[in-house]
């Protein structure tokens, strides 16, 4: 039967040591639940069952070493980070409402949602925002991306030193965001990269970076996120594929 533990091993604690966890009984296994709140910093030694968990609730901190999840979620953290950094990372579900960074760290994922959807009727709070980060030579591959509007941009980024691929193929390249034939990106939001490879479906609001399509591009459409289209903006496009609606500064092709 799965179990539920809070780490309370504070700013410089092992996964494994039974004493950084409450109740007793910890570390988590691979069916349990692990609650981390803000403030916390954890390794873990890559020994297989060292880092494993169920589904993780994440504050603001930093995970250090190789782990395990079937689901991590980045809990109301907008203003801080909570950083997977220098190891190898497999992870079945991510959600962000926080801010999510992948520095000098190996993630494979499946699902990733930035933000959260909104919630239909009068006088409720606007949906929470979420970021995910990747720099300093940090490693992404991810099946799906959604992202939601919110509170604020909602933004998926990564810098010229880092590897982010959607799909399967496994061809991605340093430098490049790259969705693959079997891969997408949907939503309202934000994309930064210094390079967008287009083989499958992008459909955003706004693309910051040169984008290379040969997929199909909704450019500034939501594509039924958030209940409706909003205008968006794409800049230098070299296009092979097909471009639906939006504005677009430039646009060429071979």
């Amino acid at each position: 039967m799965a179990s539920t533990y809070s780490w309370i091993g504070g700013t410089l604690g092992a996964w494994a040591d039974p004493a950084a966890w409450t109740p007793a009984g910890g570390p988590p296994g691979a069916t349990d639940r692990a609650d981390l709140n803000d403030g916390f910093a954890v390794t873990s030694s890559g020994v297989p069952g060292d880092g494993a968990a169920g589904a993780v609730n994440s504050g603001a901190g930093t995970f250090t070493g190789s782990f395990t999840f079937d689901s991590l979620y980045v809990g109301d953290v907008f203003e801080h980070e909570t950083t997977l950094t220098s190891g190898v990372d497999r992870i079945g579900a991510i959600q962000s409402r926080g801010t999510l960074v992948v520095t000098q760290a190996t993630v494979a994922a499946g699902p990733v949602m930035l933000g959260e959807p909104p919630v239909e009727g009068p006088f409720l709070p606007r949906p929470q925002t979420g970021k995910l980060i990747l720099r300093d030579h940090g490693t992404l591959t991810a099946d799906a991306f959604v992202l939601y509007q919110g509170t604020d941009l909602t933004i998926l980024g990564m810098d010229a030193t880092s590897l982010l691929e959607i799909g399967s193929a496994g061809t991605g390249a340093v430098g490049t965001l790259t969705v693959d034939a079997d891969g997408s990106i949907m939503g309202a939001g934000v994309v930064v990269a210094p390079v967008l490879l287009n083989r499958g479906t992008v459909a955003i609001s706004y693309i910051e970076g040169t984008v290379l399509n040969d997929g199909t591009l909704f450019a500034g459409v939501s594509a039924g996120v958030n209940n409706g289209v909003m205008s968006g903006s794409i800049s230098n496009v070299v296009n092979n594929g097909t471009i639906t609606g939006g504005s677009i500064r430039s646009v060429t092709s071979t």
